[in-house]
């Protein structure tokens, strides 16, 4: 709909002058657009012009626009203009210059006081402009991907900017002191900034920023946040993953409007690969800790001890990191998702929040104590698959109602008592299913067989609803485990797939399906197939068990 909208105003449009473009108020058709910039023949009429060249770059002069005063949108990609830019027209208020062959935007360009976006991604800037220009009105600088970008422009007289996307700017070293006047500033897009350094003092103590991103920040350079960074009353997203950051400053416990904290590090073998540094072997492998430290890593010093005061964080990640304990967290009320993933020398995790619903802790080899999960009843998805050490999750069979997916894959030294309650608790938890490292076929499912394939008549109901399946297979190898019920006395059938997040091997999965979806009845013969899409061959044992909402009489 929205395309044949944008359709019949183009006909509206050109319908007015059919053979003179030059009087359209949008000139969007690339040969129209080609023509009228060659010619230099725009009037006054035109308010919106686009012309893009994905490929090959084209020409043209500035005098082009000279006629066109009353030109508010102008979206270019991969257009040269040659010339003087005071021919540009006044009443600008969006510009987007995509690959943009200017390395600095000229002086003659700034009398643009209704300027207020200005989009120059894949640029070939090295400096914004010289020295400090005046944009009154500007709200908006993205200038994302210009890799030849060396330092932001000074901010002195844009004092209404709000948004500052420069992600993705490899050869930028720094930004302008001037933007701690930015009062109004709320976005920060620092993102793959390999090469800044850092940020200045006075940006730390603006009072309007709500967003800062600086993940990929990480030449051995970004080493830290100031303390300043308390100050930010109005932060509620700070993501910071793969930088040199090695500790928080204690003040970011005061960012009371924080909601979304990740400082994930990458681990060593990435950072490596990420940094370009070459592989080590024998005797150089012993050095590999100092390397790790200078890449950066919160370590038990570098998480502050009264996080969990952060009474409005709702997302926490702070994977791949050094430290061996952590704070508790049990303070945050409105966490809901915290990722440890690849914390190499974690062994506890402590207190959590009964508001969690998503952790993952997987890849933790050293973790061995869970917190107990008995009141953890809004938790819908656990991962902490790879710890080997890992014994029980205390109280996590009272939690079961709420969740849908667990999974503990190669966590090989599970008691066998806690397996089975965990799997006996499972009945209407959900698909998405329980993964164990385990061979076990659970005694009390009623259908049984060797291979992918289980076949079943539902029997009388004695008064008695059948509430679903309860399902279980033993693997060697999955990536896309494939299930498929066929109701040979109704003809139907219903195919589900679950997709497995890691490679597991000698895996126990076991899930439930509602009868909501089966709509099976008494009497029905059905056959339940497994199949992993990749290795359909490798099922060793499946099984069935039937769920009704109370024993037989």
């Amino acid at each position: 709909m929205h395309d044949l909208l944008q359709e019949m105003a183009r006909v509206i449009i050109s319908e007015k002058s059919p053979r003179q473009p030059e009087k359209w108020s949008r000139l969007w058709n690339p040969q129209d657009v080609t023509n009228v910039l060659t010619k230099k023949s725009g009037t006054e009429e035109v308010e919106g012009l686009a012309l893009h060249f994905p490929n090959k770059s084209s020409c043209f002069s500035t005098e082009a626009f000279a006629h066109m005063n009353k030109l508010r949108l102008l979206d270019l990609e991969n257009v040269e203009l040659n010339g003087e830019y005071e021919h540009l027209p006044k009443e600008l208020i969006w510009l987007r210059w995509h690959r943009c062959h200017l390395q600095s935007i000229p002086d003659d360009f700034f009398n643009q006081d209704k300027l207020v976006f200005l989009e120059m991604i894949g640029s070939s800037l090295v400096n914004v402009w010289e020295g400090s220009k005046s944009l009154q009105n500007l709200k908006i600088i993205n200038l994302s991907g210009s890799s030849f970008l060396i330092t932001s422009p000074d901010f002195s007289q844009v004092p209404n900017l709000e948004e500052l996307i420069l992600d993705s700017c490899i050869s930028l070293l720094e930004i302008h002191p001037s933007i701690g006047n930015l009062t109004r500033l709320s976005l920060v897009n620092l993102e793959g900034c390999h090469k800044l350094v850092s940020l200045p003092r006075d940006f730390y103590r603006l009072k309007s920023v709500e967003t800062v991103l600086l993940n990929g920040c990480y030449q051995f350079r970004f080493r830290e946040l100031h303390e300043d960074l308390g100050e930010m009353e109005s932060l509620r997203v700070l993501k910071a993953d793969e930088t040199s950051i090695s500790q928080l400053p204690h003040t970011t416990v005061r960012l009371k409007k924080l909601t979304h904290l990740s400082l994930r590090a990458a681990p060593c073998g990435e950072r490596l690969y990420a940094y370009g540094l070459p592989s080590f072997s024998g005797d150089q492998i012993t050095n590999i800790h100092i390397i790790r430290h200078t890449m950066g890593a919160l370590n038990d010093d570098g998480v502050p001890k009264d996080l969990g005061s952060l009474i409005s964080l709702q997302y926490l990640d702070l994977g791949g990191n050094d430290f061996h304990t952590l704070p508790s967290f049990s303070g945050l009320s409105k966490l809901e998702t915290l990722r440890l993933s690849k914390c190499k020398f974690l062994h506890t995790i402590p207190d959590l929040p009964t508001n969690l619903k998503f952790l993952d802790a997987n890849g933790c080899p050293a973790l061995e104590t869970m917190p107990n999960f008995s009141e953890m009843t809004n938790m819908r998805e656990l991962h902490v698959s790879d710890s080997c050490k890992l014994t029980e999750v205390p109280g996590l069979d009272k939690s079961l109602n709420s969740m849908t997916l667990i999974h503990m894959n190669n966590c090989t030294n599970l008691t066998a008592d806690f397996k089975k309650n965990i799997l006996q608790g499972w009945t209407s938890c959900g698909l998405g299913g329980i993964f164990l490292h385990w061979s076990y076929v659970p005694d009390w499912f009623e259908f049984v067989n060797d291979g992918n394939k289980v076949s079943f008549d539902i029997p009388p109901s004695d008064d008695r609803n059948f509430e679903g399946l309860t399902l279980f297979c033993i693997s060697q190898f999955s990536s896309t485990l494939a299930i498929t019920i066929i109701n040979n006395t109704k003809h139907t059938k219903l195919r589900e797939t679950i997709t497995i997040r890691l490679y597991v091997r000698d895996y126990l999965w076991q899930g439930h399906i509602s009868n909501d979806k089966l709509n099976l009845q008494s009497g029905d013969k059905v056959d339940v197939i497994f199949g992993d899409t990749d290795y359909p061959d490798r099922m060793e044992r499946t099984g069935v068990n039937l769920v009704w909402d109370k024993p037989v009489k």
